[in-house]
């Protein structure tokens, strides 16, 4: 009776945990969008200070959608919408949520010319590929360069995305996915949540991601997901259900 009680009060502190993050967080968005929006409207305004409140701002909005993701993976309330995607669309979506860290990193792309459409929830794969392109942005020296390839193979999308820096440390090719973690290398800053959440968003979609490095060097990052398949023009589209944002 003692162990059901203290699973039930566990259970419930969870619940509790959960909803104050999500609460906080949806509290914070309306300042940060005030924020942003002055920012902008201030962008021909010369000042030392605003390129600072603008870096500031978007750091904030990264780990309140970070928590907000947390709580949608935690609480089982992720319902992914599947549609027809192009994959250079996706890609092409994740990179400008990633903005300015990756500025100073040439990407190359290595996809087929045949690279059909693939049928899943275009926000979630490309927040997940956005997680992982802001981590191999800010984990690597500026003017390396990132390479994402792309395959169809059994109807499983395979995503490798690999960056030229001082790669993975030793025996953390599977903790870097765990929630908080952190290499000792990090740069200030960050939740260590980016790619918890990118794993949990591609889990949602019946996938994985796996990371290793590469023999040549660097980081190596692979998603597989399942749930794809061949055109079928009388498909119907269905909205996705999640907002890209600026990435973790």
């Amino acid at each position: 009776i003692q162990a059901v009680s203290q699973a039930e009060m566990l259970a419930h502190s969870e619940k509790l945990h959960r909803t104050l993050l999500d609460s906080i967080s949806h509290e914070l968005k309306t300042p940060i969008a005030v924020i942003n929006a002055a920012v902008e409207g201030m962008s021909g305004t010369p000042g030392p200070y605003l390129d600072e409140i603008n870096t500031a701002s978007q750091r904030l909005q990264r780990v309140v959608d970070n928590l907000l993701h947390m709580t949608q993976l935690e609480s089982d309330v992720l319902q992914p919408r599947l549609d027809w995607c192009d994959v250079r669309d996706v890609i092409a979506a994740a990179r400008q949520a990633v903005g300015k860290p990756l500025e100073s990193h040439p990407v190359t792309l290595h996809l087929p010319d045949d690279l059909p459409l693939v049928k899943l929830d275009h926000a979630l794969l490309t927040q997940a590929l956005a997680n992982i392109l802001h981590n191999a942005a800010i984990y690597t020296p500026g003017g390396t360069g990132i390479e994402i390839s792309a395959t169809l193979v059994d109807q499983t999308l395979r995503l490798i995305l690999r960056d030229h820096g001082p790669g993975l440390p030793p025996g953390m090719e599977k903790s870097v996915f765990a929630k908080f973690c952190r290499a000792p290398s990090s740069p200030a800053g960050g939740t260590g949540l980016g790619l918890t959440i990118a794993r949990g968003f591609v889990q949602a979609l019946g996938g994985d991601i796996t990371a290793r490095n590469h023999p040549e060097g660097g980081a190596e990052f692979v998603i597989e997901v399942e749930r794809t398949s061949k055109f079928v023009p009388q498909d119907i589209p269905s909205p996705t259900n999640l907002e890209v944002r600026s990435t973790p």
